[in-house]
């Protein structure tokens, strides 16, 4: 036995194919100009964790006591521009400045005083 679909299928089925192919040639119909220069900043928070043991702080000088568990939130800021000549290469400059300093927690040396240790990295990039 032969299904037959009625007549609402019908219509409904080239309804949209008709709405389908509407939309897709509206959408490339449409012509825009792209920019050739893209600007933006961008702004946020470091949040740096320092884990293990920290005793040998540079080629000579070492702590009197091991350092452990240290932790900062510095911020982070940059700039950058985009210039596009071409729709296959650009180039794009990024200047940021980013900030990873922290502090450990004090520890007490074998002299019996408090010992403390921070550090300030901060970046140009």
């Amino acid at each position: 036995m032969k299904k037959s679909t009625s007549l609402y299928q019908k219509i409904s089925t080239g309804l949209i194919f008709i709405l389908l192919v509407s939309i897709t040639y509206a959408a490339e119909a449409q012509r825009r100009v792209k920019p050739r220069w893209y600007f933006g900043p961008s702004v946020g928070v470091n949040a740096n964790y320092y884990r293990g043991f920290t005793r040998l702080l540079n080629g000579t000088n070492v702590a009197p006591a091991p350092f452990r568990e240290g932790d900062g939130m510095k911020p982070y800021a940059s700039v950058m521009a985009e210039f596009i000549p071409h729709k296959n290469w650009g180039l794009m400059l990024n200047v940021a400045y980013d900030n990873r300093s922290g502090t450990f927690q004090d520890v007490v040396a074998p002299c019996n005083c408090v010992a403390s240790l921070s550090t300030d990295l901060t970046y140009v990039a």
